[in-house]
Parts: structure tokens; C-alpha cells; sequence
């Protein structure tokens, strides 16, 4: 008991010193009451409103776009805003305007797929692109930038768990995300798109927007004819690819309207409040593996000490909704703290069945039931389609769907949605961002509604190896896996294990 007022008051100490966290524009406290800045604030539980929100954000932009993701899929939707993108700049372009559009994506080697062959075209169009941290780099493989975020003139900006897919927005044929976005108007949103161009000037970004150059052909080395033979027929296809991408197709031509007719009407169900207190924060660039050895690597994780700080201060209880939950030892023992200070802890994450990721799995469920002794609430997402949540095709009702959102309550009248994770990689190695609101109970109210919708089809975990559904009948632990689901999640179980400190 005495330990946990210790950490709070120190929490509190750091807190009262704005670079404690960080500086400008990583972090940014913007009071009404004492500053007058005025922050509207919108949170985004659908799919579809949230692309529909994106699509009518690039349209009404009138100077600037900003954009900055870890995943930007070639699919359906990943290209339905490209081709916005490109729309808006070439309108922009003809009528003699200065505008630019800037996107950042993260090179990550498992899933970077807008590579410099997309790049080279959208460049023409007046559409910058810049990748963070180079995939093979073994200095920075391991520090990938997580954040997600659009702003449009430095007026609106919005952040949250969704990256650019089909999955993030409710229209894949195989498994969607269950996600949460916060859109905010207001000089918060200048912050945010302030942050955008502290990542984009860094030198951890590559901004060659030129393809893989085939070298001259040599006469003498028979070999070296035959690789250059092989390199030039693959950066032709790699070209065409691209070029082919890009193309209208009936199906952008049907989808796109549809897209905004349901995603505008249900936008429009989710209300603008105003923030009393909001608060931005963004871990800084730079950081990689020599950061870690030799440089003080600490100032640049600045969201995970706003996060621990708002943890400790909770007077009744913190309720967390992550999709994955590997607790690391300081994340653990916070937990601890407040569950042995009386402290209603509720987490709310995906059991087997509802995850992308066997391994996040194996982890959960090696840690959640000694948690669950001590005190916890845990629940766990079934996979199952969600009734009240619209969406434009049918067939996605009958996939697996599982939790994407990144979201936090503090007691009754504080929030946070961002992109950080329960995990190690999020508070440890990807470059993440939030916002948060305090002071508004109508706001948290609002939030708590939904969540509880979601958590209809949950289960909560009640002892070791047990669950039971919202009557109190028993349930599966692992949410209706299969067979084959739970036996690779247990051949994940010591590798996991072993990589922990990793993910």
C-alpha cells in the first residue's frame, strides 16, 4: 500500500513537468478551462464510418494530407484511397492550388506491400511517400512505427487501433477486426499533424521513391547476364503490377458509393463532444537497437509513461480492451499494485478463436488465469459476427471477426484510444500514439456502451481452465476454436515462451 502511493506520487511529480514525457509535438496538454483550447471529439466504432469518415476527410481537405500507417494493404480498400488520394491531388493540381499530400508506411518486411513501384507512380500524381526504418536493417528491424494517423490542413486528425485494409474496416470475406477510432477538430488536431512532420524530417525515414535499378549488362560474365536477365523481367512485372493497380475497376466504381452511403449514416450515430481536458502523446523517432545499448533509449518510449501514470492514478478502477495481452513485468506488477490496493481491474481481449495471432494465444492464456487468482476480470471475445454492427456485404457476417481496439478507462470520467497494445512490442519497441480525454463522464459513458456491447459475446474467465457466457453458463475457454487452432496455439506455447521479450 505504501509502495503504490510512492509510485503515484512520483507519476504525479513527472506529470506536473510537461517534458517529464516529452516535448512538442509528442506530447500536448490542451486544458479548457485553463488554456481555453477547445478540442472536439468523435470516437468511431464502425468499420464503415470510419473508412466512409477517412474518404470524406481527403475530399474536404483544402491545403494538406497527412498520412501515416503501419499496414497499407493492396486490397479493395487500401486502393479505394489511394485512388482518393490521387483524385483530390490532381483536382487540386488543375485548379492551380498549392497542396500536398505526405504518407508514411512502415517498412516492416512481414507485411510492407505499398513498395517504391507504387510510390514512383503515386509521386506523379504529387503524392509523397516515406518508409520507416528499412526492413533489413538489424539495427532498427525490431523498431517499427505503429502509429496510425490521418490530418487534413492541420484542422482534423483522427488515430486509433486501424490500419489501411479490408479487415480494419469490415469487408474482408475471411476475418475482420472489431475496432475503435478518435477523430478530433481543434488545435489538438495541429499537434497531431505536427508529430506527422517531426517522423517525416527524421532521418529514420527513406523517401527514394525510385524502383530497384537493373545494373549494366556484362559481356564477360555469363552468370552475371543470366541475373540481370532474371532482375530486368522482374522489375517489368513489378511495374506492371503496379500500373495495374491503380486501374478503375467496376468494383471500386460500385463499392466506393456504397462505401459512403452506409458508412455517412452511420457516422452520424456516433456524437461530437467536447474534451475538457485532452492530452496527445507519441512515443519520439529515432529508436533502434543502438539506442537501447548506448543512448538514453528511455526518452523515447513518452505514450507507456503517460499510460503507467494514468494506471496509478485510478481511485476505483482501470478497464482495459487490447487484442493482445502479453504481460511484461512492469505492465504485471502495476496490475499487481492495483488489484492487491482494492482496484477493479476489467480486461477485455480475444480468446483463440477471435485472434490473427496463435502466439499472442499461447502467451495469453499462460499468464490470464494466475491474474484472474488475484483479482482480475477477464473477458474474451468469441469471434462472433456483432448483430448491431453494419456493414455493406453480407458475407462478412458469417467470418470470424476478433478485437482490434487499443482502448483504456480510467475510474468514470477518463479515456484513452490510441494504437498501443498490451504487449511488449508496444511498450518496448513500436513507435506508438494516443489521445486522451479527462474530465467527461458522458464521454466515458459512452464508450462503456459500446464496449458492453461487445462484451455480449464474450466470456468471462472465472477460474483456471473455466469460462462462462453473460447467464452464467459454462463456455469455451478457447471461444470455439478448433481442434486445429488449439493444437498449433500449444506448439506455439514454448517458442512464445522463448521469443516473449520480442513480442
Amino acid at each position: 500500500m505504501i509502495r503504490l502511493k510512492l509510485i503515484v506520487v512520483l507519476f504525479s511529480l513527472l506529470s506536473s513537468v510537461a517534458f517529464a514525457y516529452g516535448d512538442y509535438p509528442y506530447y500536448d496538454v490542451h486544458e479548457t478551462a485553463v488554456d481555453g483550447k477547445k478540442n472536439e471529439l468523435r470516437m468511431i466504432h464502425n468499420g464503415l464510418a470510419s473508412l466512409a469518415l477517412r474518404i470524406d476527410m481527403i475530399r474536404r481537405a483544402e491545403k494538406e494530407i497527412v498520412m501515416e500507417y503501419f499496414i497499407w494493404e493492396r486490397d479493395l480498400t487500401g486502393k479505394i484511397l489511394l485512388l482518393e488520394l490521387m483524385r483530390k491531388s490532381r483536382q487540386m493540381q488543375k485548379a492551380n492550388k498549392p497542396f500536398r499530400v505526405k504518407i508514411i508506411v512502415d517498412k516492416s518486411i512481414t507485411i510492407f506491400e505499398i513498395n517504391e513501384y507504387y510510390a514512383e507512380i503515386l509521386q506523379k500524381y504529387g503524392i509523397e511517400i516515406a518508409y520507416h526504418n528499412r526492413a533489413l536493417d538489424p539495427l532498427t528491424a525490431q523498431f517499427r512505427d505503429h502509429r496510425k494517423l490521418i490530418a487534413i490542413d492541420g484542422l482534423e486528425a483522427m488515430t486509433g487501433g486501424r490500419n489501411i485494409g479490408d479487415d480494419y474496416f469490415d469487408m474482408d470475406k475471411e476475418y475482420n477486426f472489431l475496432d475503435r477510432d478518435v477523430w478530433v477538430k481543434g488545435p489538438m488536431a495541429r499537434t497531431m499533424r505536427d508529430s506527422f512532420m517531426g517522423y517525416w524530417n527524421h532521418k529514420r525515414m527513406v523517401k527514394e521513391a525510385t524502383p530497384f535499378i537493373v545494373e549494366e549488362f556484362s559481356p564477360l560474365v555469363r552468370s552475371q547476364r543470366r541475373r540481370n536477365t532474371l532482375n530486368l523481367e522482374i522489375h517489368e512485372r513489378k511495374k506492371k503490377e503496379a500500373r495495374e493497380f491503380f486501374k478503375v475497376t467496376d468494383e471500386i466504381k460500385r463499392t466506393s458509393p456504397r462505401i459512403m452511403k452506409v458508412g455517412m449514416k452511420i457516422l452520424k450515430k456516433f456524437p461530437v463532444y467536447q474534451c475538457p481536458k485532452m492530452t496527445f502523446a507519441s512515443d519520439m523517432p529515432g529508436s533502434r537497437g543502438a539506442s537501447v545499448l548506448f543512448e538514453d533509449y528511455d526518452k523515447y518510449r513518452v505514450l507507456r509513461k503517460v499510460i503507467y501514470n494514468k494506471m496509478y492514478a485510478v481511485k476505483k478502477s482501470l478497464f482495459i480492451e487490447s487484442p493482445y495481452w502479453i504481460l511484461n513485468k512492469p505492465y504485471g506488477q502495476t496490475l499487481k499494485d492495483l488489484l492487491a490496493d482494492g482496484k477493479k481491474v476489467t480486461a477485455l481481449t480475444n480468446s483463440l478463436n477471435s485472434t490473427d495471432a496463435y502466439y499472442v494465444s499461447a502467451l495469453f492464456y499462460d499468464q490470464v488465469f494466475n491474474y484472474e487468482k488475484l483479482g482480475l476480470k477477464p473477458f474474451i471475445y468469441n469471434a462472433d459476427f456483432l448483430d448491431n454492427n453494419l456493414v455493406v456485404e453480407k458475407k462478412v457476417k458469417e467470418v470470424r471477426w476478433g478485437l482490434h481496439a487499443k482502448t483504456q478507462i480510467y475510474d468514470d470520467d477518463s479515456i484513452m484510444i490510441g494504437t498501443y497494445n498490451i504487449d511488449n512490442r508496444s511498450d518496448h519497441f513500436n513507435n506508438e500514439m494516443a489521445i486522451f480525454c479527462d474530465g467527461s463522464k458522458e464521454i466515458v459513458e459512452d464508450l462503456m456502451s459500446n464496449i458492453k456491447e461487445r462484451m455480449t459475446q464474450a466470456y468471462e474467465i472465472t477460474d483456471e481452465m473455466q469460462a462462462t457466457d453473460g447467464k452464467g453458463n459454462s463456455a469455451d475457454i478457447y471461444g470455439g476454436a478448433s481442434k486445429e487452432a488449439i493444437r498449433s496455439m500449444k506448439n506455439w506455447k514454448i517458442p512464445a515462451r522463448i521469443f516473449e521479450p520480442l513480442m
